[in-house]
């Protein structure tokens, strides 16, 4: 196979690389008022889901499409998450600050429950682009999927918080993540759940039902 084939695998790669940026951008300029980024979110994992599988053709009437069929829901959960992860890391700060082994030990109960929320986070919205259901049902399903394939879901979170130091002790790092994180952890999480998803789909009634 010729090298400046457009078949070569080097060439699909820099097409899956080319196709990531321009979706972490869109994601990016979506999310500017941060309202919107629960949208943006659903709308990067809807293309992602089918991009990993060679299904996706055009990115930006694909993604404009998603972000405004999935706004009301996408927007929901995003605020009822942001909510909860303040909530839980306002009772965490507030009970550590209390200095006492009481304290402590119910600030490590909210740890753990913030892990738990940010773990079914990292997964909400391929689920509710997957899944078309109710608010509850999709909340539901997220939380056990997340647990129940907790290998994927941890991989992912530990992914996340790696790139969350990144950015703050590099600077290098932080102009790449800043404009095309999203694009590489949209893409790996995409790559995992669809093998999830499509595994399920092989059972019958699913795993969400």
């Amino acid at each position: 196979m010729s090298f400046f084939s457009p078949d070569n695998a080097f060439f699909r790669l820099m097409t899956k690389v080319c196709q990531g940026a321009v979706l972490s951008l869109l994601w990016l300029l979506c999310s500017l008022p941060l309202f919107t980024a629960g949208a943006a979110t659903a709308a990067l994992s809807s293309v992602m889901l089918r991009l990993v599988r060679d299904e996706e053709g055009y990115l930006f009437q694909s993604f404009f499409k998603a972000f405004l069929t999935h706004f009301k829901q996408a927007t929901a959960v995003w605020l009822l998450f942001v909510a909860a992860l303040i909530l839980i890391g306002g009772d965490i700060f507030f009970f550590v600050r209390m200095g006492s082994w009481a304290g402590i030990l119910i600030a490590g109960l909210f740890f753990a429950v913030l892990i738990v929320l940010l773990l079914a986070l990292q997964l909400v919205f391929y689920y509710l682009v997957w899944y078309p259901s109710t608010l509850r049902q999709t909340l539901a399903g997220s939380f056990r999927m997340a647990l129940g394939y907790l290998p994927y879901s941890g991989a992912l979170l530990i992914l996340l918080v790696c790139m969350g130091y990144g950015f703050y002790v590099s600077v290098p790092l932080m102009i790449i993540f800043a404009f095309f994180g999203m694009g590489i952890f949209g893409y790996i999480g995409a790559y995992l759940w669809r093998r999830v998803f499509d595994k399920l789909e092989q059972k019958k009634g699913g795993f969400y039902e």
